[in-house]
């Protein structure tokens, strides 16, 4: 029988996650910024965003027995946790529109090879939305199992 992967989960860990969420969105929702000050905003939440994905459905593959990932293929995983009924909600599109983003958000003019990626504050306040989603399934699990 295989052995169960041990579980990586730390609340502090979460914690710092979820706080990097709210400054997130507080942070897109400053009406009186400059262009630069909404780029850099921009792309602060999306490096926050996709941790905070990855991060989750790590989590979630975990308390499933399942070996978290290393491979940023999260966003497929969260389509096969759903299937399985672990996930409610449908959350492909957003962690795979993040992996797009943090690409860009990372490197720049350097992401050669990948095809051209745009995001702005209503797309991103849409990943973030989904994401609060998210965090409300998994603490769900979370909770039942005695972890938070």
């Amino acid at each position: 029988m295989p052995r169960k992967p041990k579980l990586r989960f730390k609340p502090q860990e979460w914690s710092k996650l979820c706080r990097g969420l709210a400054n997130s969105r507080a942070g897109l929702t400053g009406r009186d910024l400059t262009e630069e000050e909404l780029e850099d905003r921009l792309d602060t939440a999306v490096l926050a965003c996709w941790r905070f994905g990855e991060y989750a459905i790590n989590t979630c593959l975990e308390l499933n027995g399942e070996e978290a990932l290393a491979n940023h293929s999260h966003h497929e995983r969260a389509r096969d946790l759903q299937h399985l009924g672990v996930l409610k909600g449908s959350y492909y599109d957003t962690l795979e529109k993040l992996g797009r983003f943090r690409k860009h958000a990372d490197y720049l003019s350097y992401n050669v090879g990948e095809r051209s990626t745009h995001y702005n504050r209503t797309s991103l306040v849409n990943c973030l939305t989904d994401l609060e989603e998210l965090r409300g399934e998994i603490e769900d699990l979370l909770r039942g199992r005695g972890l938070l």
